[in-house]
């Protein structure tokens, strides 16, 4: 990449990002947070967007915009394409482009980095939530996500067991779930997979208009513990050792945010 054409590059994530995050901020104004303050936290976000686009970190601007709209992508928000383009000029299409993501890595027969490996394993939970579900596909697609677990792990699941569970019913096993004290959102902790060398645990939140995973860790009866701390705060007690496969600070639902504390022992 040439000079000018990373300097271009930096100036579209720069202003996507800006634009991505007043959306956020309109969408959050007519919601009481209690004591978090989302628009500053926004345009404190601003602030850091502004720093990394002078030093150049075109990577970090491309990390922040990929994990910002994964929330609009997964709840579907049309509206937040046309306010890019309104706002910028630029052309976002998150779904399409993540859909080519997905195909890439099928066709490539392998999962290379982390993001790719949290695609994956979003695009598995878009597939478990379809009816009828596509065994077919979420198996091609879970044999990308043991294959990279193995990589990390440094084990390995024999191909014999791999085509056996094939045969098994995909399970979605709820162990838990709670309502904040406002019973506006729910946090589930569900277990899911075909045997217990293919499977994981996973934290979510239900929000009144849609889901978003917060942390998932590979294997089964792990005992982990989740929580409200409050209307806006969750608590995952988990296991340091334990090989993660997603895990967030906070997660968003249009004007809904929750923080999460991890206690990891």
């Amino acid at each position: 990449m040439t000079t000018e054409e990373k300097q271009s590059d930096l100036n579209r994530y720069r202003e996507i990002l800006l634009a991505t995050l007043d959306y956020f901020i309109e969408r959050s104004k007519s919601i009481n947070y209690e004591d978090f303050d989302v628009t500053a936290h926004y345009q404190q976000l601003k602030v850091q967007v502004e720093e990394n686009y002078q030093k150049g970190r075109l990577n970090r601007l491309k990390q922040w915009l990929r994990d910002m709209t994964e929330e609009p992508r997964e709840t579907g928000d049309l509206s937040f394409g046309r306010h890019i383009k309104e706002r910028t000029g630029f052309e976002i299409d998150i779904l399409g482009s993540f859909q080519k993501r997905i195909d890439k890595i099928v066709e490539r027969k392998l999962i290379k980095t982390e993001n790719e490996y949290r695609d994956v394993l979003a695009m598995i939970d878009k597939l478990c939530q379809q009816a009828p579900i596509d065994q077919d596909k979420i198996d091609i697609l879970n044999n990308l996500i043991v294959d990279f677990d193995d990589k990390i792990s440094g084990s390995k699941i024999s191909k014999s067991k791999r085509k056996s569970s094939k045969k098994n019913n995909y399970f979605i096993n709820q162990l838990s779930e709670s309502y904040s004290p406002d019973n506006r959102r729910k946090l589930t902790l569900t277990e899911s997979g075909t045997d217990e060398n293919y499977s994981s645990t996973q934290v979510c939140i239900e929000f009144e208009q849609s889901g978003s995973g917060v942390y998932a860790a590979n294997g089964i009866n792990l005992g982990i513990k989740t929580y409200w701390k409050d209307n806006i705060t969750i608590v995952i007690e988990t296991k340091k050792n334990y090989i993660v496969l997603q895990k967030w600070e906070q997660v968003q639902s249009f004007h809904n945010i929750v923080k999460v504390e991890y206690i990891e022992t």
